[in-house]
């Protein structure tokens, strides 16, 4: 009220917008805020007005009164309220109602293209140089997986050279037993106690041995061992060894006094291991150079397991089949016997015992670890097998083990123990047996002699 005015019959207020406000009570009050008198108290009656879009409710700065206001630039207005721009952003004109009519500057659109593109070729560099450094590492490795194929081959077909020329090469000397000597012993004897007699014939080149298997009839005795420790406790293999030795030389018009035989106890070291070995190693040497070959499988009963052995425990066992094997790779089917009801049958014709001969890696191993240790042995036979049939030098029963060797290829090369062993000797034959491994062959088969002083002992031998 006027400055002097005692009363008053009436107050107008201009108030901002209360929302959802449904009743307002107005007080005067007078005096400070500890001794506060109220003067007037009442029930308001007032009327709401809202802005227009575009204007918000605000003091106008030139009357000093409540009242609409235009919206500013850089805002936009609605609901009697006042909202600024984004930041960057501005609006053509005052008055205006929606968010929308705020438009960034382009001064900041640039800047924002300029650095989405700084961003976009920094990006960009950064996978290309990480792209580049992978396509380096993959190179690298490639280089290095090429390298390590060529390698391994080189070394794959050093190892083939090795087998096949192993096949020529004897690591431990042949060792014979006279047949006179034999039947002296009255049974199985060992190496070392046939040695210390002087029973034992000591071949130790490759030569020598053909030249002897040339000049004086030789058997290899295969068998199957009766007990742990000792091959033949109950002279069951011995008196059938001397039985099949004497029907041989009955068939074959062979003295008995020039008969020379091949067993594994008399033959092989039995207290050395390390020259055992070496003797086993060379185990296709020796099976494969005899002019006969016998199996001894009689039906009996084994001392240590009490388990009946015969002709086909005999069969399963892997070393017989090695022996076999290597047997029929250089001389076929040709002189092979099993010795049974005092007779000898030959094995040509049975199909069945030397398809099963052949695969040898499906033998009975005491160890199945020695079947690793045997796979340069039989890659060596079939090398020679191989170049046999190029020169078409073969024996006509080696075409059948040929053949089925073909036929059960896969099988009688376990891909586990050979791996590509067998496709690369069969691709690069003239690699593996190069001109030093077939110049041996060749030069120490025709013209065989034994050494004299070798020759001067046999005489000594056969004369008594």
């Amino acid at each position: 009220t006027p400055q002097g005015t005692v009363e008053a019959d009436a107050l107008q207020l201009e108030l901002p917008a209360i929302s959802k406000a449904e009743a307002v009570t107005l007080a005067l009050v007078h005096g400070s805020a500890r001794s506060m008198k109220v003067v007037a108290r009442g029930e308001v009656s007032f009327v709401y007005r809202e802005c227009a879009a575009g204007t918000y409710k605000a003091v106008d700065e030139e009357t000093l009164a409540m009242g609409c206001v235009t919206c500013p630039l850089d805002h936009h207005c609605v609901g009697n309220r006042k909202t600024e721009c984004p930041s960057g952003a501005h609006t053509a004109s005052v008055g205006v109602t929606s968010a929308s009519d705020c438009i960034a500057e382009e001064g900041d659109n640039k800047t924002l293209t300029v650095v989405v593109v700084l961003a976009g070729s920094i990006l960009g560099v950064l996978l290309l140089a990480g792209l580049g450094f992978a396509t380096y590492k993959f190179w690298r490795h490639y280089e290095a997986a090429i390298q390590a194929k060529k390698t391994h081959r080189i070394e794959s077909l050093e190892r083939l050279r090795k087998a096949a020329s192993n096949v020529t090469n004897v690591r431990f000397n042949v060792c014979l037993v006279p047949f006179k000597a034999l039947e002296a012993h009255g049974r199985y004897i060992q190496h070392e106690a046939a040695r210390q007699r002087g029973d034992i014939i000591s071949l130790d080149m490759y030569e020598h041995v053909l030249a002897f298997a040339e000049k004086y009839p030789t058997v290899f005795i295969s068998h199957q061992w009766l007990d742990f420790a000792e091959p033949d406790p109950d002279n069951i293999h011995y008196r059938e060894t001397c039985a099949a030795a004497k029907a041989l030389c009955a068939k074959f018009n062979v003295n008995p006094a020039t008969l020379f035989l091949w067993i594994d106890f008399l033959s092989l070291p039995q207290r050395n291991p390390t020259l055992k070995e070496l003797s086993i190693s060379s185990l296709g040497v020796y099976s494969s150079f005899a002019r006969y070959f016998v199996i001894i499988a009689p039906p009996c009963v084994h001392k240590g397991s009490m388990l009946k052995v015969d002709k086909e425990t005999y069969q399963r066992r892997g070393w017989c089949r090695l022996e076999q094997w290597a047997r029929m790779t250089v001389g076929g089917l040709d002189n092979m016997f099993l010795y049974e009801d005092k007779q000898l049958n030959s094995l040509i014709g049975d199909d069945r015992w030397y398809t099963e001969s052949i695969h040898v890696f499906h033998g009975d191993f005491s160890d199945e670890i020695d079947k690793f240790k045997i796979v340069d042995a039989v890659i060596g036979l079939w090398a020679h097998v191989l170049d046999a049939r190029q020169k078409g030098s073969a024996k006509s029963s080696m075409t059948t083990i040929y053949d089925t060797i073909i036929k059960h290829k896969a099988s009688v090369f376990p891909w586990e123990y050979f791996g590509g062993l067998i496709e690369l000797l069969e691709g690069n034959l003239d690699v593996v047996l190069d001109k030093q491994v077939r110049s041996a062959a060749e030069t120490i088969l025709p013209n065989p002699t034994i050494p004299h002083e070798l020759q001067m002992f046999l005489n000594s031998v056969l004369d008594c």
